[in-house]
């Protein structure tokens, strides 16, 4: 249930068996709420691409889809109202994701620079 400072308790998935735990939420202005898959269950490591879960202010599943491109490793989400999507951090790839939680829509958002060697310098 979200509550009226945009808090969340006590999310429960009633009826869908997760592959993996859940990890990170993000709350929409609207009260919609968003987590996503981690990828890990009690046997370990999971395959595949992560999964996006989206829940109504009342808690009911709306939907679950998975974030194409992805590693199944997602960790932080954050709502980006100038965009409607979610951003999501990939841990396994190292980069975010731009969700349209609408269309199912995937893009890189962001990735981290290339690392460029720095030259040593020579002590006379």
């Amino acid at each position: 249930m979200v509550a009226s400072d945009g808090s969340v308790a006590g999310l429960t998935i009633v009826g869908y068996q997760l592959n993996g735990l859940v990890e990170g939420v993000t709350v929409a202005p609207d009260g919609t709420v968003y987590s996503a898959s981690y990828g890990y269950n009690r046997d370990g490591a999971l395959g595949g691409y992560g999964e996006l879960f989206v829940f109504a202010p009342n808690g009911q599943l709306l939907t679950h889809f998975p974030v194409i491109g992805s590693s199944p490793h997602l960790i932080g989400l954050e709502y980006q109202q100038s965009s409607k999507s979610v951003l999501i951090a990939d841990l396994g790839k190292g980069v975010v994701w731009k969700v349209d939680p609408e269309t199912h829509a995937t893009s890189m958002f962001a990735r981290p620079v290339s690392r460029v060697a720095i030259p040593k310098f020579k002590e006379d």
